[in-house]
């Protein structure tokens, strides 16, 4: 069974405006839900920053309409999905195997793109679905569960 079939519980489903206060005001959410909730430290920070990342994107791609974010528990953890109206999939910048290989790129290659590299880094995870009749859910699995719970 792959992680988007196991069944999951709604913590968090929120429309928020396109708009960069809009990434803060998810990290917020996210982080009240799942203290509530509650997770550990460690899984609301991580969650937290993906949701930063995937939100951030979402903000730059959303033409339209406004975006979405979803957080929903699961057996092998919690999931952070993020919804933007562009059928375009956000591209991963180039894989960095040493701090040696940062000395290779311009001052502009530098800034910006690494949102992908932390979402995966923290995530054991990450899906892209499109949606009808236009744009998509970026989102990823955070590790862990409720203190005093073990994922299975």
């Amino acid at each position: 069974m792959t992680p988007a079939m196991r069944v999951r519980t709604s913590l968090l489903d929120k429309t928020l405006v396109t708009e960069e206060v809009s990434v803060g005001v998810a990290r917020k959410g996210i982080w009240d839900v799942l203290r509530a909730a509650g997770y550990s430290e460690d899984v609301i920070d991580n969650a937290g920053t993906v949701v930063t990342e995937l939100a951030s994107n979402a903000v730059r791609a959303a033409v339209e309409e406004p975006i979405r974010v979803r957080v929903t528990g699961a057996r092998d953890g919690v999931w952070v999905e993020v919804w933007d109206d562009q059928d375009a999939e956000p591209v991963p910048r180039i894989t960095i195997e040493t701090l040696g290989d940062l000395d290779e790129l311009a001052c502009d290659e530098l800034i910006g793109g690494w949102g992908l590299g932390i979402v995966e880094s923290l995530s054991i995870a990450q899906e892209i679905h499109s949606t009808e009749p236009h744009g998509k859910w970026v989102g990823a699995l955070i590790p862990g569960g409720p203190e005093g719970t073990t994922p299975r």
